[in-house]
């Protein structure tokens, strides 16, 4: 899990990323996925040089993610063994989601 500091000083939650070990090439991907996402944020405020409101940054750059997110297909190797120990640890809170 990978956490950050929202724009009111508050911990968030940037992601979870699930690996059957840390070794560099998972870290490698992660950080690869971040700086991918953050070059899609540059690309979007580039044009912009001045937002009237923070809430006016705050909706272009969910619509920037929205959009990046949007292109992410890759499916996890082992997702189907890692959803079924999911399934069994929390089943009543995952079973709305999976269908």
């Amino acid at each position: 899990m990978i956490i950050g500091v929202n724009l009111d000083g508050m911990k968030d939650v940037l992601g979870i990323w699930i690996g059957e070990n840390k070794s560099s090439k998972f870290w490698l991907n992660i950080l690869n996925q971040l700086s991918s996402l953050n070059r899609q944020y540059r690309k979007v405020t580039k044009s912009k040089c001045i937002f009237p409101t923070d809430t006016s940054l705050q909706k272009m750059l969910f619509l920037a993610t929205d959009k990046a997110t949007k292109k992410w297909t890759q499916r996890y190797r082992g997702w189907d063994k890692i959803l079924n120990q999911l399934t069994i640890l929390y089943n009543e809170r995952i079973t709305p989601y999976i269908g």
